[in-house]
């Protein structure tokens, strides 16, 4: 879209909340990216370094040994990370009041079952809960 100028142009229409989310993405890429190559240049990358997504994305070379990601690749990449977590974020947070409140009280009504089942944070780990029946 850059060489036709709709990029510009799209720019124009936006909502200031897009551009402002636009704008919080670039800072944080632009932070992160400081912080890696401050580490990089310390030469305790490996010891200190975040080892996050961006960590990796920041490292990654082609075949010629040339970066893998523009910046503005990287501004994508960003976007498309906290689109997705937010997106995740919320299908969790719906499910999870549904079953609150659709539920058949059945679970509510008698703690005793699940006190016959949960002993303690090993009974989770084992699959104790599995045989519980609510």
């Amino acid at each position: 879209m850059k060489p036709r100028g709709l990029d510009s142009l799209l720019e124009s229409v936006s909502p200031k909340q897009v551009l402002e989310f636009y704008s919080f993405v670039e800072a944080n890429v632009t932070r992160r990216k400081k912080e890696e190559e401050i580490l990089q240049n310390s030469g305790k990358a490996d010891k200190e370094g975040r080892k996050d997504i961006f960590h990796y994305l920041f490292n990654t070379k082609d075949d010629m040994g040339n970066p893998a990601y523009s910046t503005d690749e990287l501004h994508a990449e960003a976007n498309l990370l906290i689109i997705a977590g937010s997106d995740t974020t919320s299908t969790t947070m719906v499910g999870f009041w549904f079953v609150i409140f659709h539920s058949n009280s059945q679970s509510f009504k008698e703690p005793e079952t699940k006190n016959m089942f949960f002993v303690g944070f090993d009974s989770l780990l084992n699959g104790v809960l599995y045989p519980a029946d609510f």
